[in-house]
């Protein structure tokens, strides 16, 4: 016999999306243009010198293993922001409101850093 889950958590209830009404919402491209402009910013000026000292070889393969680590970072941060979008009941969080609010609805000793985390983006 299958047991089933009478409890709803209110995560699974809450649907932020339902919610968001954003007046011009980003395209995948847009999205991806976004990512790459970031991620590249003020590092395509030290390029030439950390491929001169790198090397070739060295600089592509760390630059792929820096690629991949940006954006698995980034998907984490989206996957929590949307968790924590669920737990605060709210449409959209910014980085420092999802900052404080993983911090407040985190293990217990973390919560008391949810307002110092709010301004550790700066």
């Amino acid at each position: 016999m299958e047991k089933t889950d009478t409890k709803t958590k209110v995560e699974d209830v809450y649907n932020p999306f339902q919610h968001r009404q954003v007046q011009k919402p980003n395209s995948d491209f847009r999205s991806l243009a976004n990512l790459i402009k970031s991620s590249l910013g003020s590092g395509i000026l030290a390029i030439p010198l950390a491929f001169a000292n790198a090397g070739w070889a060295v600089g592509l393969v760390g630059t792929i293993v820096i690629t991949f680590i940006c954006g698995h970072c980034v998907h984490i941060f989206v996957e929590t922001s949307r968790a924590c979008c669920r737990i605060e009941r709210k449409p959209l969080l910014g980085y420092a409101e999802t900052c404080k609010a993983a911090f407040a609805n985190g293990p217990k000793p973390t919560r008391k850093f949810a307002n110092a985390a709010r301004y550790t983006h700066m």
